[in-house]
């Protein structure tokens, strides 16, 4: 807020006040000087302030989401991405965020795509337990082991006993990502194996339903955006899945705390 002048902070008068000028309050949340030019009178002390408002501050409209995942090769990692960025473009806060790896090197080197992908992501920050406190919402991805969540997030997601029983998580909204090597490979069972997490928490689940044409170009996965890694990279139809995914996440999280959604 900018004031000009000389100024006293405003205070609604009592009956035995008589302000000489109109109070107008402006169109914003905060309290604010009234509009107008005038003075404030007092009996038995005569007080002449000159109030004039410039500008009012609109109060802060954003959330909080941690995207924390897994990924050996690469395809939830850029999911994750995706899904970061989709709740950046609705106005959230993100911190992406990787689950360490668990994997001994020997495992890790005996596939070339595995080992590129763990160098090439080594500053990506390691997620924290103070992340799932800090956030409003969370997205958690993971590749498909055994139509199962991969034992690096779950090792994770296992440490959080603490948070759950202070109800740290309680009533954020979730939601959640994976990836298969094959269409029918497990994604919708680890989807939902994820879910089973955040009913525990007691967070409200966000799937993305079938609520964007986004959803059905990345072959109509309600519980969550899937890629089958052997047709590759994620392609631009799965990514914008991914990102819608984000984005809904993120609108969610602000409806849930009070915040003005368009």
């Amino acid at each position: 807020m900018l004031l000009i002048g000389p100024f006293l902070p405003f205070v609604a008068p009592p009956s035995s006040m008589s302000p000489s000028f109109e109070h107008t309050r402006p169109p914003c949340e905060t309290d604010c000087y009234p509009l107008t030019l005038g003075t404030v009178k007092r009996k038995p002390i005569r007080l002449s302030v000159p109030l004039i408002v410039v500008a009012c501050e609109e109060p802060v409209m954003s959330v909080k989401v941690a995207v924390v995942y897994y990924s050996s090769t690469g395809a939830v990692h850029q999911l994750a991405q995706a899904v970061a960025e989709g709740a950046e473009k609705a106005g959230a806060e993100v911190r992406l965020r990787r689950v360490p790896e668990l994997a001994p090197d020997a495992a890790i080197d005996a596939n070339p795509a595995w080992r590129a992908h763990v160098d090439a992501t080594a500053g990506v920050e390691v997620a924290a337990l103070d992340d799932l406190e800090w956030a409003d919402a969370y997205a958690l991805g993971s590749p498909t082991r055994f139509g199962n969540v991969a034992a690096q997030l779950k090792q994770f997601v296992d440490t959080t006993g603490g948070l759950w029983q202070r109800g740290v998580m309680a009533d954020k909204p979730a939601t959640a990502f994976t990836s298969a090597h094959n269409l029918h490979g497990g994604n919708e069972s680890t989807l939902l194996a994820l879910y089973n997490t955040f009913h525990h928490w007691g967070s409200v689940i966000v799937s993305p339903g079938f609520t964007d044409p986004a959803v059905y170009a990345a072959g109509g996965n309600p519980y969550g955006t899937a890629h089958p890694a052997a047709n590759g990279a994620p392609g631009e139809e799965v990514l914008a899945a991914a990102r819608y995914q984000g984005t809904r996440l993120a609108t969610i999280a602000k409806r849930l705390k009070g915040l003005a959604v368009d």
